[in-house]
């Protein structure tokens, strides 16, 4: 049991997860109806080979490798737990784990000998400025306030600390197919039960298909499959933001951007928290 200072409330500790979520937000649908739950985004198998391979993308390593091993590092939004397995892996002896999903954590959990948090994105349970790294990929978009949820990450950076930030790119083929696509999905799922098996049979069926063509040396695993296409196609609360309104943001909390990268589904940032703002 942890005990907040000031206003003595109370956090129990449960298999290993320090639940920091306020009792009365315990059960709020944070308007993704649970979807990670019910359908945790994972889909790697937890070796040392895949870890130190293809579960991390090149640019999370490249940063990481100047990042010192004692830094105060926190992925948050970890979902069930790659970027965290990683970060243990290489030996970050100060990494902090955090997600909304208890079934994530427990994922986590299982794998990894870090501490995990179970928070809210929106409302952190950390000091400002006392944070080294954030870690954000695939995050914010999920969230029903992305630019709050970025602000909340900002606010906890130290004067120099980094943020690694990857988002969907707004008007890139993922947000179409997202929007069309996974929409007519969605809608099929919802008109009930014969909806729900033809997406799950003949749409996911497809989806197999294309994937083991297009990415071979992602997965064979259907269970990791299912997990890929409930997350691009059926999570409910996936949001879309402008690049512009990003930057407006961050430049508004002091961040500097030191590098901007466009890929194929998502807008790569690299942003370091500044003592006072320029604009470079």
């Amino acid at each position: 049991m942890l005990l907040e200072e000031g206003s003595g409330r109370q956090y129990k500790e449960v298999d290993g997860i320090i639940d920091l979520v306020v009792e009365e937000e315990k059960n709020l649908d944070l308007g993704d109806a649970g979807h990670y739950d019910h359908h945790p985004f994972e889909f790697f198998d937890w070796t040392p080979e895949q870890l130190s391979g293809s579960a991390i993308e090149e640019e999370l390593k490249e940063f990481l490798r100047k990042i010192p091993n004692n830094a105060v590092i926190c992925d948050v939004g970890c979902g069930a737990g790659r970027v965290s397995a990683f970060l243990e892996y290489q030996g970050f002896t100060r990494a902090l784990a955090f997600d909304y999903s208890a079934r994530s954590l427990a994922i986590v959990r299982k794998h990894t000998q870090l501490p995990v948090i179970r928070a809210n994105n929106l409302c952190l349970p950390l000091k400002s400025t006392s944070v080294d790294v954030l870690i954000s990929t695939g995050v914010i978009h999920h969230t029903p306030n992305p630019l709050k949820a970025l602000r909340e990450n900002c606010r906890v950076l130290r004067s120099g600390g980094w943020m690694y930030l990857k988002i969907y790119r707004y008007g890139g083929y993922y947000h179409f197919i997202h929007l069309f696509i996974g929409g007519f999905m969605r809608f099929l799922v919802n008109r009930g039960k014969v909806g729900k098996v033809l997406v799950e049979k003949a749409f996911f069926e497809f989806y197999k298909i294309l994937s083991r063509i297009i990415k071979p040396g992602r997965t064979k695993k259907d269970a990791h499959l299912r997990a890929l296409f409930h997350d691009y196609f059926l999570n409910p609360q996936t949001r879309f933001v402008r690049p512009g309104i990003i930057a407006k943001v961050l430049y508004s909390e002091n961040m500097r951007f030191v590098l901007k990268k466009t890929q194929r589904p998502t807008n790569l940032y690299l942003i370091q928290k500044c003592t006072s703002f320029t604009n470079s």
